[in-house]
C-alpha cells in the first residue's frame, strides 16, 4: 500500500469507527516496518503529520470535556502509537539544540 492510500484513507474516513481503527492498525504496522523513503514520503509530501494532528485535535479538541466511546478511545490510542512510530525515526525531527 502506498502512503497516499493511508492518508486518502484517513482523510475520507469522517466517521470514527471499527473501520479508522483498522485503518490506523495497518498504518502503525507499515511504517513501522517501512523502509525510510516511505516514512519520509508520508511525513514530507503526504504531510501524514498533519492528518494525524486532525484526527487527534478532532477526538481531544474540546478541552478533554466530551467523554470518548470505547471505539474513539482506540482510534486515540491507535493515533499515538503512530505518532510514536514517527518519532522513533530519524525523518524530519531535527534535535533542538542543547544549550550549557
Amino acid at each position: 500500500m502506498s502512503t497516499k492510500w493511508y492518508i486518502d484513507g484517513l482523510k475520507t474516513n469522517k466517521v470514527v469507527d471499527i473501520k479508522l481503527v483498522k485503518h490506523l492498525i495497518a498504518l502503525r504496522v507499515h511504517l513501522s516496518t517501512a523502509q525510510l523513503a516511505l516514512i519520509q514520503d508520508f511525513v514530507g509530501d503526504e504531510k501524514g503529520l498533519d492528518v494525524l494532528g486532525q484526527l487527534l485535535a478532532g477526538l481531544v479538541g474540546k478541552g478533554g470535556k466530551k467523554n470518548l466511546g470505547e471505539v474513539e478511545n482506540t482510534v486515540l490510542l491507535e493515533t499515538v502509537k503512530c505518532f510514536r512510530v514517527l518519532l522513533n525515526t530519524d525523518v524530519g525531527f531535527t534535535p533542538l539544540p542543547v544549550t550549557p
